[in-house]
């Protein structure tokens, strides 16, 4: 590369091409993040099938204890790779309102993943199944009954998790409840009700666990549930849209304060997936409106939240992420007219 004003860059790309054989997607991103190759550093490393000049190994996946380094993974295993970056082996997952459909399945994921997950909601007979699955798969995974509004009731998890399981990496707050009542018939009382649960649940969560996380000095990844109608305002469900909204804001606020103690704060958004708290609500013109604003003309599986919800409690695939809001909602959210 000529002085300081990056004309030859092509020139560069050339010279490197005829060292490394045939650049690859990865070897052009190394380089677009801003490696010039010296002609110092042109001794190349081979990794598996992936070819790299001495410098651009030093790029890390992911910072601090246990990383991995672009110079560690083989393109010629892709089983490795991908436990590299999404492998929750040895973390703690405490989902709260893991009985629901939604995040019962991303427990199940998570747990899928290696993670030892603590499923939290009200009533034990609910998550039996999902734990049956998972112990069966191998997995790590027990219930813990809990208030997700109350105070002293997620202090008590809290400790409960530490005695049992000795830490807490990812913490899920997925609790809700919803509700249709016409806007001028909405009494204080369901106002309170769901506010208390959507929104002051999501609150004491982070508040609680995320104090440990701050505190304990290693990281984490708190999960907030979000929805669509946090995005955008949707019809008939006036309540649950304005604590959805605030949870939004509240996760963004967070991921900003506790960034620099590497404790991200995410938003997972489902669009429309059927669940126990909307099926009531669900009237055949509703679907009908839903589907024609869906480009991919169907509603969501609760699996489907499970990928999103790995890349965000991985502290490799996802170390970067924070004060994010990842859409799961099949076109929803890009549509117009």
């Amino acid at each position: 590369m000529r002085g300081n004003d990056g004309v030859q860059v092509k020139e560069t790309r050339q010279r490197e091409r005829g060292i490394h054989g045939q650049a690859d997607g990865a070897g052009e991103l190394l380089f677009r993040l801003g490696h010039a190759a010296k002609e110092k550093d042109k001794t190349a490393l081979v990794h598996g099938n992936l070819h790299l000049p001495t410098g651009w190994a030093r790029f890390p996946v992911a910072s601090g204890a246990g990383a991995t380094f672009v110079s560690g993974f083989s393109m010629s295993n892709p089983a490795d790779y991908l436990a590299s970056l999404y492998s929750l082996s040895g973390k703690v997952a405490v989902v709260i309102g893991g009985t629901g459909e939604l995040c019962g399945a991303m427990g199940e994921g998570l747990a899928a993943a290696g993670a030892e997950v603590v499923l939290v909601g009200r009533n034990a007979e609910k998550a039996r199944p999902r734990l049956d699955r998972i112990h069966a798969a191998g997995g790590k995974g027990y219930f813990v009954s809990a208030e997700a509004s109350e105070k002293s009731a997620l202090q008590a998890l809290l400790a409960t998790v530490l005695e049992r399981s000795g830490r807490v990496d990812i913490v899920v707050n997925g609790a809700g409840v919803n509700s249709a009542t016409p806007f001028l018939e909405i009494g204080e009382d369901e106002f309170d009700r769901i506010v208390k649960i959507n929104l002051k649940g999501v609150f004491l969560g982070c508040q609680i666990f995320g104090k440990y996380l701050v505190e304990r000095g290693q990281g984490g990844s708190i999960i907030n549930l979000g929805s669509m109608s946090g995005l955008v305002p949707l019809s008939r469900v006036f309540t649950y849209s304005a604590t959805k909204a605030a949870v939004h804001n509240l996760s963004k606020n967070l991921a900003r304060e506790w960034a620099p103690q590497r404790v991200r704060v995410n938003t997972l958004v489902p669009g429309f997936f059927p669940a126990e708290q909307n099926r009531k609500i669900l009237s055949p013109e509703r679907v009908a409106s839903i589907m024609g604003h869906t480009p991919m003309k169907r509603f969501g599986e609760a699996r489907e939240l499970v990928g999103a919800t790995l890349l965000l409690a991985s502290d490799a695939a996802g170390g970067f992420i924070t004060g994010a809001e990842v859409v799961v909602d099949g076109g929803y959210h890009a549509m117009t007219i």
